[in-house]
This record gives C-alpha cells, structure tokens and sequence, in this order.
C-alpha cells in the first residue's frame, strides 16, 4: 500500500515522461497479489501466485536491463561485473525496486505456504 502511494505521488510530480504509470502498475499488481493472500481460497492463492512471480521476474528483469542497455561497451562481459554493475547501479538511481522485487518474494513464499496450507486442510476434510 505504500509503494502505491508513493508512486502515485511521484507521478504527479511528473509533468511528461515516457513510462508514467509503469511504478503504478507493479505497485498495484502487488497490492493484489496481498489481498488474494488475505480472501485465502483456492482461486486467490493462485491468482496472487502467479502475480507476484510475475512482478517479481519483470522487476528483476528491469533492473538487470536496464544498465545493460545504459552501457555503452560493445566487448562482451562476464555476468558477475554485469549484476554487480546493474545492482549498483539501480541501487544508487531506483532503491525502491529493490523493496518491490523483497515485497514480491515474500508474497510469493506466503502464497506457497498457503497454498500447502490449504491442500493439507483438503486432504484432512476428506478423509
């Protein structure tokens, strides 16, 4: 609920850019992705699942591109000065996707936790 608000504050400050509302979106989707924690039926697990994995990989996605494609050196280079350089990098310019992309892991391992939660109970109200 607070990246929500934060970001919609953040995209009235803006007057024009490219990507308004990109922020938005994720912060929305993992607000989502909680309350189908909360409502815990079959459905709602799935549905926050999928969600949080999602942004999760389109965030991780984000900050690993996003440098790559900042830099300029046609020689390649190995993964380990690239993540390091691009973690770096949206650490100094973006910290925040960093709280995203924790907020999404922990969506998710609650939702797996859940989900075995609620087959467990399903198999003991069968037998």
């Amino acid at each position: 609920m607070f990246l929500f608000i934060v970001e919609i504050y953040r995209d009235s400050q803006l007057i024009s850019c490219w990507d308004c509302g990109w922020d938005r979106q994720h912060s929305f989707l993992l607000l989502l992705a909680a309350t189908g924690l909360w409502i815990d039926k079959l459905w709602s697990l799935l549905i926050a699942g999928i969600v949080s994995a999602r942004e999760a990989y389109l965030i991780g996605h984000e900050i690993l591109w996003r440098f790559i494609e900042m830099t300029e050196t046609k020689e390649p280079l190995s993964n380990w000065p690239i993540l390091r350089n691009s973690l770096s990098f949206t650490y100094d310019t973006r910290p925040d996707y960093f709280l995203s992309v924790i907020i999404a892991g922990i969506i998710f391992i609650l939702t797996l936790s859940s989900f075995r939660a609620y087959l467990l109970n399903q198999q003991g109200n069968s037998t």
